[in-house]
């Protein structure tokens, strides 16, 4: 609730509703709730948790889960492992995030590996950012991405793509499409950012301004 006013000036087209609604059995049936975006900016504490728990209960919805939600999965394995798989549940872990859940890993192959066998044993999507973000599914597949710079390792470059997730799950896409399409429209936009902007200067809110034109480029034909 502290942060409805600050939300509503800065995003006016934003519509709003109390933490307590997202327990609301009434919204959930109504299905007025189709993608779910958590993580960023929660705090770590058990009101949260159990938050997390429930949404991740509700089948109707994909959720994707980032940030402090995270955190908080790494904190309830004993829930991962009674309530898996997990279908309608993606996540967007940088390289740190993922080593917290799921344990460290001593280079980047066996991370890989290791995401390949968790997405498969929770049937999560696991979108691991970095430099050539890895998308992994459950059904094995691994897509690697080649746009985006280092200008995007950022504070909020995150979010934006959570965010951007989060929307084309809304509107129908499955978790496979929505994650390679958020993921390459993300970094292309971040390169188009840099370009402009320098990756020194360029800035998350940047990314998501350009996010535009990287619609643009994939609706101009080839021919």
């Amino acid at each position: 609730k502290e942060g409805w006013p600050v939300l509503q000036q800065t995003v006016p087209e934003a519509m709003c509703a109390p933490l307590e609604m997202m327990n609301d059995e009434r919204l959930i049936a109504a299905k007025r709730i189709t993608a779910i975006g958590v993580g960023p900016g929660w705090p770590v504490d058990e009101k949260h948790i159990t938050l997390l728990k429930n949404l991740l209960l509700i089948k109707e919805g994909m959720t994707v889960a980032d940030a402090t939600a995270i955190t908080l999965l790494a904190q309830s394995r004993e829930f991962l492992e009674s309530k898996k798989p997990f279908p309608e549940l993606t996540i967007t872990p940088h390289v740190g995030e993922f080593d917290r859940l799921f344990g460290k890993s001593t280079n980047h192959f066996e991370r890989l590996q290791k995401a390949i066998i968790k997405s498969a044993a929770y049937g999560i999507c696991i979108v691991l950012k970095g430099a050539y973000s890895r998308i992994v599914l459950p059904d094995g597949n691994v897509f690697f991405n080649n746009t985006g710079n280092m200008g995007m390792a950022k504070g909020g470059n995150g979010d934006v793509l959570l965010g951007l997730l989060t929307g084309l799950l809304a509107q129908g896409y499955c978790r496979r499409d929505a994650s390679l399409l958020a993921v390459w429209l993300h970094g292309f936009a971040g390169d188009l950012a840099a370009k402009d902007l320098t990756t020194e200067a360029m800035t998350a809110m940047d990314v998501a301004k350009y996010l535009p034109q990287a619609w643009q480029e994939l609706q101009t034909p080839a021919f």
